[in-house]
């Protein structure tokens, strides 16, 4: 079962600059996510996907991010990277 910890967002810059950043917003839970993930449950994902819930990190919300030097939250679910702002939900 994964668990999440907190990251300094510059250990997800390589990350993102491969593709694999997944932000979850705090309407959901971080570990749900990710156990969903690997269940490949497509239907619970394409819901998420149009309610806006969960996608790949936008090019503002990443550049905002990596110049705030702040933590994260984290959960690794191979090959993807599932992110939740600590601080603020972008």
């Amino acid at each position: 079962m994964p668990g999440r910890s907190t990251i300094h967002s510059s250990e997800l810059e390589r990350f993102y600059a491969q593709g694999v950043v997944l932000h979850v917003k705090h309407s959901l839970d971080l570990v749900d996510v990710a156990v969903k993930l690997a269940q490949d449950d497509a239907a619970t994902f394409s819901n998420w996907i149009e309610k806006n819930q969960v996608g790949r990190m936008a090019d503002d919300v990443a550049a905002e991010l990596f110049a705030s030097q702040e933590d994260v939250w984290a959960v690794v679910a191979a090959p993807w990277v599932l992110v939740q702002l600590v601080a603020s939900d972008l």
